[in-house]
């Protein structure tokens, strides 16, 4: 992969590497100096030590800069590609390659590496996108907890209903023994209302309980479920 990135640069930025900071600028020891500093910085690449040489491009391009030469701004793009390497330091890495973009001249000579920089920037970009965000509280948890507290409220009314009928009969007749036939609609009806009153309250808490867990365990890609109560039990199934 160095390799590659390196017979890229060298065709179309560096031309062999000192091809881009010779010429009659040569005169100016800064420039003179940055060809090394260019050089060493190569050689730290290569060899992976790409802090060092995101260091020794930077220094390159501030001496090139201060010596007014025409492609400064192009060591840049090898700053950039060495910030690459370096956990942390995308950001860093994205401004090189804007300035690149911004600074270098729009002519024939140079299109080529604006190009480059600018699909370097949108690698980057992809790389660093923000995730999608969770897909929060799967609807399966809620759905079933909501049916089991309304089967554990329909259950508490029955089996209160019942209690209360149950009490009536017993103000009327306190021993049940020998009770008068007209009161023997409300004795079955109450004693079938406790029957399933305590059957739905008890399947209620159970099924609340079980929606309480999926709330607390499944995300919003899960599945979801269909869920049936009747008097004395429910139902649910899972779909995904």
């Amino acid at each position: 992969m160095q390799r590659m990135f390196r017979v890229a640069l060298a065709a179309a930025i560096l031309v062999g590497g000192t091809s881009l900071i010779a010429g009659a600028q040569d005169a100016d020891s800064r420039v003179t100096e940055a060809r090394g500093v260019f050089d060493e910085g190569m050689a730290h690449h290569d060899a992976g030590r790409f802090a060092l040489a995101a260091g020794a491009f930077e220094h390159a391009f501030d001496l090139m800069r201060a010596a007014g030469h025409p492609n400064a701004t192009l060591v840049l793009f090898n700053l950039a590609r060495s910030l690459e390497q370096i956990p942390s330091r995308a950001a860093d890495a994205r401004a090189a390659y804007q300035r690149v973009i911004d600074e270098t001249p729009t002519d024939g000579d140079h299109e080529d590496v604006i190009g480059r920089a600018i699909l370097r920037i949108r690698e980057l970009d992809a790389r660093t996108a923000s995730p999608a965000p969770a897909g929060g509280i799967s609807p399966v948890g809620p759905i079933v907890l909501g049916s089991g507290a309304a089967l554990l409220i329909v259950g508490l009314a029955l089996a209160l209903t019942g209690v209360a009928q149950s009490d009536d009969i017993t103000s009327e007749c306190p021993t049940r023994v020998g009770c008068s036939d007209s009161l023997r609609p409300t004795f079955d009806q109450a004693r079938t209302f406790a029957l399933v009153g305590d059957v739905m309250w008890i399947a209620g808490v159970a099924a609340a309980g079980t929606g309480l867990v999926l709330t607390l365990v499944l995300g919003n890609d899960d599945g979801f479920a269909r869920a049936a109560c009747g008097p004395g039990v429910c139902t649910f199934r899972m779909e995904f």
